[in-house]
């Protein structure tokens, strides 16, 4: 069974499913001549990004933005206590954003996750950068830990 929940920004206009469906509200919306009028709800039909991934195009208050679908799905249905900034596809394949197949994930994590699932192998650069950013966030994690200690002290 689809369950909807609104999609973060655009709360009043959107609403996103767990199969992986966005639709547009219906509403009534004032153009700039002050004239009402009534918008009909509908599924959106998400589109190639042309790197393989799906986005839909949002608006609200005459802007719009377009928007990665598994972005907005992980935002309304995978929690992130963790507060990491990037969405990985576990399986690797772009267009399967099932709720199951998403999951939150550093940026050096998602790069390499990326080479490894799609069978390429990585420069000696490439690994040196993600094992360096790595070890970077775990040592601002430290650092960071020491400092609020130091300052409660």
């Amino acid at each position: 069974m689809q369950k909807w929940l609104p999609v973060q920004g655009y709360e009043c206009y959107y609403e996103v499913s767990n199969t992986g469906s966005v639709r547009r509200k219906s509403t009534h919306v004032k153009n700039t001549l002050g004239v009402t009028k009534f918008i009909k709800g509908k599924v959106m039909i998400p589109r190639d990004n042309g790197m393989g991934y799906l986005r839909v195009k949002l608006t609200s208050a005459n802007k719009s933005r377009r928007i990665m679908l598994h972005r907005i799905i992980a935002e309304a249905f995978i929690p992130n206590p963790n507060g990491f900034k990037c969405v990985n596809h576990k399986d690797g394949n772009k267009l399967n954003n099932s709720i199951d197949n998403l999951e939150w994930c550093t940026q050096s994590y998602n790069v390499l996750h990326g080479w490894k699932s799609n069978g390429r192998m990585l420069t000696e650069r490439q690994k040196y950068n993600s094992y360096y950013n790595l070890l970077y966030g775990q040592y601002k994690q430290v650092i960071g830990k020491r400092i609020r200690e130091y300052n409660r002290a």
